[in-house]
This record gives C-alpha cells, structure tokens and sequence, in this order.
C-alpha cells in the first residue's frame, strides 16, 4: 500500500498568511478559526459540521469546497466555495475539522493540513485516525453535540498538547511525495 503523498515544499507553515487571511474575512486573530474542506456530498456531513457550528456561536467556521458556498449557513460560518490555494486558509485557522459518514480513503485535506501544523479533529472513516497518528484529536462523538464539545474542548485549550513540528514530521516523514516517490521506486 503506497499512500498519496504530499508535496511538503508547498504544504507548509505561512505564518505571514495568517494575518493577511483572517483580514481578508473579516477575523480577528482573537477568533478561534475551525476549518472544514469538502465538497458538496452527503457523505461529507456538512449537515453534521452545520449543526456543530450552531451549537458554537462564538466559534468561527470556514467552509471551502465545491457546492459549499450555496449553503445555508449560521452566521458563525464562512462559506467559500472552491478555493485553487488552500495554503492561506490552512495557514488561517486554528484547527482543521475532518468528519465523513462513509467513503473515505485517504483524505488528502487531513494530510494538507498536517503539513502546515494545523492540529485535526477527525472521526475514525477510512485511513483519518492513521493519518493523524497521535498528532490529533480523534473524535468519537455520535452526535453534533458531542462533536461540538471536542471542538470546545481543542478551542479552550487551543489544542496546546499538539506540537506542530510534530504534526509537520508525522506527514513528511509518512506521507511526503519525496516517501511516495521512494516507495513507488522500491516496488518498481
């Protein structure tokens, strides 16, 4: 099994990007910034990720993804559509929210986002839990209200126990295109 590798030359911490990103939307640097990238699917759980949003008034969401921008959403959150660059909102927000219902293989957004050291809360659908290793908060809330107290929870704390320059190793060191590529050689 060879995993989708990530280039880690562009998925990268931009602290510069934080600030000018959050000003583009209006955020403060006070706001505690939840990220969710996904397009419109049902097995996407924007339904899910919207009702945890309304059960955190004082959190801030970004969802980018196709379809994403014609939802409707509560105020807290910020609904983008497609973005080409991702980097910037990485680099903008506070954690990355990862939930599936079904269906997931290897969420490339989980990787992407590691390699910027944005902490992920994720729930346990395809290879999310391995991914995230012991990097992350690995959710087993069975409800959006559950969901929105291991978001309250990562938001007081801040998801202080996670070393970003651990999250950063744990994505180039198991998941870099430099391993994909090598894995790919030693196969071949």
């Amino acid at each position: 099994l060879i995993y989708n590798g990530v280039d880690e030359t562009y998925f990268l911490p931009k602290p510069v990007e934080r600030n000018s990103t959050r000003q583009e939307l209006g955020l403060s640097e006070e706001d505690y910034v939840v990220l969710h990238v996904a397009r419109l699917d049902p097995m996407k759980a924007h339904d899910w990720v919207i009702s945890t949003a309304k059960l955190c008034p004082d959190i801030k969401f970004i969802f980018i993804g196709l379809g994403t921008n014609h939802l409707d959403v509560p105020k807290n959150v910020i609904n983008l559509g497609v973005k080409k660059d991702l980097v910037p909102f990485y680099n903008a927000s506070d954690c990355l929210v990862s939930w599936s219902y079904y269906g997931e293989g290897f969420p490339n957004v989980i990787a992407e986002a590691m390699a910027c050291g944005l902490p992920v809360i994720a729930n346990n659908v395809g290879d999310s839990w391995y991914l995230l290793g012991n990097t992350g908060l690995k959710s087993v809330a069975q409800t959006p209200d559950e969901f929105a107290n291991d978001i309250l929870l990562a938001s007081a704390k801040n998801l202080a126990g996670f070393d970003k320059n651990k999250i950063i190793r744990r994505v180039v060191d198991n998941f870099s295109a430099r391993v994909m590529v090598k894995q790919y050689e030693a196969l071949y």
